[in-house]
């Protein structure tokens, strides 16, 4: 799998890139598991709200070494990449998403580029 610095989600305008500031242990606290390779890999899934039978599934994964990363949202069984920004049937999705990317970005796991 090829690893970039630089990830954009399909339809997205923001663009992320690992933070500067990142180390293994504190993907380890945000619940990354470490792979048989050393890479860190991320998995949750996302839904709008509580009983919405909408959901995704947002993966992330990390080289072992911090240099890249991959970042995708698909569907429950990680088989088909969605676009949550396609159209507006899927505003609490993307918002869903973009939430869970605020959060990385607020405990230094990614930064969003200008």
């Amino acid at each position: 799998m090829a690893f970039a610095t630089k990830v954009q989600l399909k339809g997205a305008d923001k663009t992320f890139k690992l933070a500067d500031t990142v180390k293994k242990y504190t993907l380890r606290d945000y619940g990354f598991q470490e792979g048989k390779q050393g890479n860190f890999e991320f998995e949750r899934v996302v839904k709008p709200t509580f009983n919405d039978s909408r959901e995704v599934l947002f993966k992330m994964k990390v080289a072992a070494d911090l240099s890249g990363f991959t970042m995708t949202v698909t569907n429950l069984n990680g088989m088909q990449v969605v676009n949550v920004y396609k159209n507006d049937t899927l505003q609490p999705l993307r918002e869903a998403v973009e939430n869970l990317q605020a959060d990385l970005v607020e405990r230094g796991v990614l930064e969003e580029i200008a």
